[in-house]
């Protein structure tokens, strides 16, 4: 286009920078019409028509070729006349350089404080601080239960002989008894038990000669006999480390008149258990070949009770020849109460129509030790094939074969099998059983009755395979079959 020229560029920049100040300083257009919304500047351009004659002129309008490159700055484009061409453009010139940093700003206010943060993990315990001082003495402590009778003084002198009173039955005039037991006391350690006849009064019968018999609240507790007194009680006796309960817990022992119901007493006692005498196991049972399961190991003292007190070392061993995977050696603790459960703590891998050992024994006290049997199967997936027959058969007389899946312990029996099984052998001749598909009912072991028969004499061989998983194949335990006439 023409218009272009450099005059007209000298033009357009002279008219801008007349448009400018007249925009700042209030003359022809308003300071808020000049530059329009968003600093855009509009314009009214003039672009005379082509020239109409060899010199450039053109003949229409002469004045054209003056007013040509002139430009108008105007507050919109409909401002623009029918011969001039509507111009937009920003008033924002380029970006210039980056300029010098300015100086810091003076520091702001303080912000608010901000809200108090979570409370902090607890920090680990502190060592334990030096000893306090001894405190005052306390108040004095309560009355204690009265002791046991203490023992019958010596016999005083004879008195004079009074008259004869009427004749008495076996109690002579005894009301009641009087019981006194060792408590509290441990299971399964005798103690002493001492029973006196009474009168109303609660005076000792000297003369008493009624037989007791006596009974307890713990069924497994070992009582004294049934006793009749004699004129040497003087209406007391003492059964020594005749009463031995065995029952943890609060328990009881009673003695009474065996003609007289009514002349009897019960003596109440704490039970307390023993020390640990054994060792009871006990382990989730059966258990399946390479499975982990939980045992639990109980201290018990000789009455079978669960010895809390026990704070021994037990050490495991098992007759699992694979060997079994067992815990390590462990110290009872008090949190335990003689009982504790090894999670997972046990793997046994040997499957044995007996069962597999498993023992915990004491390292001190070897006497201290218990053992649990368990029934440990094959696991459900086969791992190889194994193939029973006789070792010296027949030529061309049927003979049984068996095959068996094996677990990847070698135990036999594999339930979960399900393969298809395929035989080859050695002998090109021989009748061999028909591919063969496992199910449930077979539970890892298949029997071929008559389904085998050589007919090469010598050594020959005989293998099953699995059709789809070929690693589980296997063939006889005890190498090459013989084949004779």
């Amino acid at each position: 286009m023409r218009w272009w020229n450099r005059s007209a560029i000298v033009r357009y920049a002279l008219v801008g920078a007349i448009g400018f100040v007249l925009g700042g300083t209030g003359g022809i257009l308003a300071a808020g019409t000049i530059p329009g919304p968003g600093g855009v500047l509009t314009a009214c351009y003039f672009a005379p028509k082509p020239p109409s004659n060899a010199r450039g002129e053109n003949s229409d309008n002469a004045d054209d070729s003056r007013r040509s490159g002139q430009m108008r700055l105007v507050a919109d484009t409909s401002e623009c006349k029918k011969d001039e061409k509507a111009i937009t453009f920003n008033q924002t010139g380029p970006k210039g350089d980056k300029g010098d940093t300015g100086a810091a700003g003076a520091t702001g206010a303080a912000g608010a404080t901000g809200p108090t943060g979570a409370v902090g993990p607890q920090g680990a315990t502190g060592s334990t601080g030096p000893q306090g001082a001894i405190g005052p003495v306390g108040l004095t402590g309560a009355t204690g239960s009265t002791g046991a009778t203490g023992a019958t003084g010596a016999t005083g002198p004879t008195g004079p002989t009074g008259p004869t009173g009427p004749s008495g039955g076996a109690a002579s005039g005894a009301a009641t008894l009087g019981i006194v037991a060792t408590n509290p006391t441990t299971a399964g350690v005798a103690s002493n038990v001492t029973v006196t006849a009474l009168d109303a009064l609660g005076i000792a019968v000297i003369g008493y000669r009624g037989t007791v018999h006596f009974s307890s609240a713990d069924a497994l507790a070992s009582l004294p006999a049934d006793y009749a007194f004699t004129a040497a009680d003087l209406g007391t006796h003492t059964f020594v480390s005749g009463v031995t309960f065995h029952t943890v817990g609060s328990q009881s022992v009673s003695a009474t008149d065996t003609v007289n119901a009514s002349i009897t007493a019960s003596a109440a006692v704490t039970v307390n258990p023993g020390a640990a005498s054994s060792i009871r196991i006990v382990v989730a049972n059966p258990v399946t070949a390479g499975v982990a399961s939980t045992l639990t190991v109980t201290a018990l003292d000789t009455s079978g009770n669960t010895a809390i007190g026990y704070r021994g070392i037990v050490h495991f061993t098992s007759s699992d020849p694979h060997p079994a995977t067992l815990p390590a050696n462990y110290t009872f603790v008090a949190a335990d109460s003689g009982t504790h459960t090894f999670t997972n703590g046990a793997t046994f891998f040997t499957s044995v129509f007996t069962g597999v050992a498993v023992t915990a024994t004491d390292t001190v006290s070897p006497s201290i030790t218990g053992t649990a049997s368990v029934t440990v199967n094959p696991a459900a997936a086969a791992s190889s094939l194994r193939l029973d027959l006789s070792a010296t058969l027949k030529s061309g007389v049927a003979d049984n074969v068996c095959v068996t899946a094996l677990d990847v312990f070698g135990n036999r029996g594999a339930s979960g099998y399900r393969g298809t099984i395929h035989f080859i052998s050695s002998d090109a001749l021989a009748i061999l059983p028909a591919d063969y598909t496992f199910t449930a009912f077979d539970a890892g072991s298949r029997c071929f009755n008559g389904g085998l028969t050589f007919f090469t004499l010598g050594s020959q061989t005989i293998r099953a395979t699995d059709t789809v998983s070929p690693s589980i194949t296997g063939t006889t335990a005890f190498g090459p079959i013989t084949v004779i006439p």
